[in-house]
């Protein structure tokens, strides 16, 4: 599928995992399918490259969210399918494109998120799944 991504709620014990990119945008650590990868390849490759984070589990799959956006006059499509994912340290060395990171419990997580429609999503899975 075109323009396809994972997303992912990463967890350490009680707490999840929100990036702040340097354009300020406070999000769930993502990134886009390649060619011929797999959901899981595209998180394991993700979650390394903007977190070193190696290991990891998968809990469960909590559904795709779809938006679009104007971008050099032309609009772009997107699909992002969310995943929940345990990790197994806390230890965070983030890539070049963000400038922070913060481990959060699960409202005040939910509280920093930018955009409403990813919040919506987690918090409607977190409301029903922890």
């Amino acid at each position: 599928m075109e323009n396809l991504s994972v997303g992912m709620l990463v967890q350490y014990k009680n707490k999840f995992l929100l990036l702040e990119r340097k354009n300020n945008i406070l999000e769930p650590c993502k990134g886009h399918v390649e060619k011929d990868e797999s959901y899981e390849e595209t998180m394991k490759r993700e979650l390394f490259e903007e977190t070193n984070i190696k290991n990891f589990e998968i809990i469960d799959k909590i559904g795709l969210l779809k938006f679009s956006f104007i971008k050099n006059d032309k609009k772009v499509n997107r699909n992002i399918v969310y995943f929940h994912i345990k990790v197994f340290d806390d230890n965070v060395k983030l890539s070049e494109e963000h400038k922070n990171f913060y481990w959060l419990e699960k409202e005040e997580f939910l509280k920093k998120l930018t955009f409403n429609d990813v919040r919506e999503l987690l918090k409607n899975y977190l409301e029903k799944n922890i």
